[in-house]
Order: structure tokens, then C-alpha cells, then sequence
């Protein structure tokens, strides 16, 4: 564990300089969101990427040019909100992850904190990316040894030391796939609408 490494470090340096210390100072910023996670890391950075020919979009009734359109809106509206880590909705795809493989779910507030592109090559293929640059995972420890979180681990041939590179690169995948989702479903407006059926489903599933 970092904790118990740091204290043998501060500890050594302590019997050799006599300089007080505390084993803690909040400057990792773990658990919270902080300019420096994005500029030094802090985790497992990690970066996914796909191209879409426009006959597989068209398949689901979107243009490689109306998926570049609607994430430069987007993303011009979340400059202007001062938004730290640009992307569609990451956080609800790690948090689904996290929950089944054992992770520290407090460690959304700076893993979720994410970058997508969105643009159109010049063959007219749709170039998707999605970086991560502080994804805070393990394949070791915690809850990754409890019943069904370590399965969902082993199903992936992630649990166990020396696997946690292979658990982020599937990790950042699966978000790069929901930002294509999430693009295609805004420009469909069909969010809003799917959003109403489950709720119209819910109603008369209670009144049964």
C-alpha cells in the first residue's frame, strides 16, 4: 500500500534529518478533482482509440459529420462551464465497472475526470478517441479478492499481480465505445425518449 510505503520513506528520512513530518498532505488530491491529476497523473494513464466507417454509422442513421458536429457543440458548451475532463458521461461507465470488479468507488471522483475527441478523417471514417489520465485501479488487494468481483476479474484474466495494464486498457475501451454511443443516441434525440419509455414501463409494470 502507498500509505505504508510512504511512512517507511518519511520515516528513514525523519531518523536521518530529524525533520518532523505527517504521513498525509492532501497533495495527491486522491479522491478529489485537481489541476495536477490531469498535468502529472496519478494512477494508470490510459488512451483508447477507433475509427468508424460511415457504413457502419449509417447502420444506426448518423454521419460521421453530424457525430463531429455534436461533439464540437458539446464541447464548446463545456469549455464554457470551466469543465475538467471533457467527455460523455465516462463516470457512468467506470462506476458499472468498478462496482463489479472490486474497486474503490470514491476513486470515480478523479479516475472519471476524462478527454474524448471526435473528428472526421479525410476518407471520411469517424476517428473516436478517450484518454484517462488518472485512472486509479488495482487487480490486487481491497475488493478484488471478494466473490463475484474477483470472477469478473478472472472472466478478463485480470485479477492477480501483473495484470492491473491490461484491466485499464479494457477499462478506457469501454467508455470510448459509450462516448459513440452516448454521440449517436444525443443526435438521434432518442435519449429523452428512451428515458420516457422506461419510465412509462415502470409505471404500468406497478400497476399490474
Amino acid at each position: 500500500m502507498i500509505n505504508v510505503a510512504t511512512l517507511a520513506a518519511c520515516e528513514f528520512i525523519e531518523s536521518q534529518t530529524g525533520y518532523k513530518f505527517t504521513e498525509r498532505s492532501n497533495y495527491s488530491a486522491v479522491k478529489k478533482i485537481s489541476d495536477h491529476i490531469n498535468m502529472e497523473t496519478f494512477g494508470k494513464s490510459a488512451f483508447a482509440e477507433a475509427r468508424i466507417p460511415p457504413s457502419q454509422l449509417k447502420k444506426l442513421r448518423v454521419t460521421p459529420r453530424q457525430m463531429e458536429s455534436l461533439w464540437r457543440k458539446g464541447y464548446l458548451a463545456s469549455m464554457r462551464s470551466n469543465m475538467r475532463g471533457i467527455n460523455c458521461q465516462v463516470a457512468n461507465c467506470l462506476a458499472g465497472i468498478f462496482l463489479a470488479c472490486g474497486q474503490d468507488m470514491a476513486d470515480l471522483t478523479s479516475s472519471h475526470v476524462a478527454t474524448s475527441n471526435c473528428e472526421v478523417l479525410e476518407n471520411g471514417d469517424l476517428y473516436i478517441s478517450l484518454h484517462i489520465p488518472s485512472l486509479l485501479v488495482g487487480t490486487v488487494g481491497g475488493g478484488t479478492g471478494t466473490g463475484t468481483q474477483k470472477e469478473c476479474l478472472e472472466i478478463m484474466d485480470c485479477y492477480g499481480s501483473g495484470r492491473v495494464m491490461k484491466f485499464a486498457e479494457i477499462i478506457v475501451a469501454a467508455p470510448d465505445g459509450d462516448v459513440a454511443a452516448g454521440g449517436m443516441a444525443f443526435g438521434q434525440r432518442e435519449c429523452a425518449r428512451a428515458a420516457l419509455q422506461i419510465i412509462e414501463y415502470a409505471i404500468a409494470t406497478l400497476a399490474l
